[in-house]
């Protein structure tokens, strides 16, 4: 099994946009993280997002690039900044596929990726996640800690410009 992390793109400063939409370098970065993902040639069977704003949106431009239609992304508040890394997990472990991308936030994004990658014995050692940074992890089901590992990592500042 894959699974892609992604750190939603650059959004626009709160006293502008209580929302907090993507701004347009946030939405760069997220064209940038589609065109990586698509030149990986992964093809999801299901996207995850949370449910705020600037998740959404990126999921969204990613599943415009990968053909993946947007109106099938799931979008829940489990993916929300402050999420359980073990709850996530499970809304992972429940869609099924083969590959599953999860748009999502600091700190929930990292503490998901070490805890699939690190056990409670091992300790969980923090992954910083830069804005529309993307993450490749394989494993096996179900997803639970320790099961995968971290295959490569790249910040949107790196991935492919158009």
């Amino acid at each position: 099994m894959k699974i892609v992390l992604v750190r939603h793109g650059q959004a626009n400063p709160e006293v502008l946009d209580p929302a907090r939409s993507l701004s347009e370098e946030g939405r760069n970065q997220a064209g940038r993280a589609g065109r990586f993902l698509r030149a990986l040639e992964l093809r999801p069977d299901a996207v995850l997002s949370s449910d705020k704003a600037r998740a959404v949106e990126t999921a969204r431009v990613i599943c415009d690039i990968l053909e993946y239609p947007a109106s099938d992304v799931l979008s829940s508040r489990v993916f929300a900044p402050n999420g359980d890394p073990e709850e996530m997990a499970g809304e992972i472990d429940a869609v099924g596929g083969e590959t599953v991308i999860l748009v999502g936030h600091m700190p929930s994004i990292a503490g998901l990726a070490s805890y699939l990658i690190t056990t409670p014995a091992e300790g969980y050692s923090r992954i910083a996640f830069d804005t529309c940074q993307v993450a490749l992890l394989t494993g096996e089901r179900p997803v639970r800690a320790g099961k995968f590992t971290l295959e490569l990592s790249f910040p949107a500042g790196t991935l492919m410009q158009e």
